[in-house]
């Protein structure tokens, strides 16, 4: 059926769907969750780590970091926790998880009484592997290749 009322016909004209500018936004928003995604466990807390001159040297996929700062505070995913919340959470990550590895990272001046009792939590909690981050005796610091576990504990060496 032709409705004109000249007769003509319009001829088809082949539409084609540039995708261009839809890659580019699809980057830009790739760019842009990559920029401001925190892809870190603990937020920056500054501690004075002890060095060890018996370290090994220990990079596990599955491992979670604890930090005892110098005032007593325990602090994992950058959330301040007492000894009953770590054993919660360790609870939960060691039954979702159970090879995971806890790694503590004292302050030099933190008590050792309250490593001792954070290393008891994560044992009665049923994570078998535990060590503590040291700064190698030749390191300046905390960073990649200077961290340094001082053995991972429990059966699962």
């Amino acid at each position: 059926m032709n409705f004109r009322p000249d007769g003509r016909r319009k001829s088809w004209l082949s539409t084609t769907v540039d995708i261009t500018p839809l890659v580019d936004v699809i980057f830009q928003l790739l760019i842009f969750f990559f920029y401001t995604a925190n892809f870190t466990q603990n937020p920056h807390i500054p501690v004075k780590l002890t060095k060890a001159s018996s370290a090994v040297s220990s990079s596990s996929k599955q491992s979670l970091v604890v930090t005892l700062t110098k005032q007593g505070d325990i602090v994992l995913d950058g959330k301040k926790l007492d000894l009953k919340g770590l054993g919660a959470h360790l609870s939960k990550v060691a039954k979702d998880k159970p090879k995971t590895q806890l790694m503590i990272r004292p302050d030099n001046d933190a008590q050792a009484g309250t490593l001792i009792e954070i290393i008891n939590t994560a044992r009665d909690s049923g994570l078998s592997r535990v060590g503590v981050v040291t700064r190698a005796a030749g390191g300046r610091g905390p960073g990649p290749g200077n961290v340094e576990s001082s053995g991972v504990t429990g059966p699962g060496k």
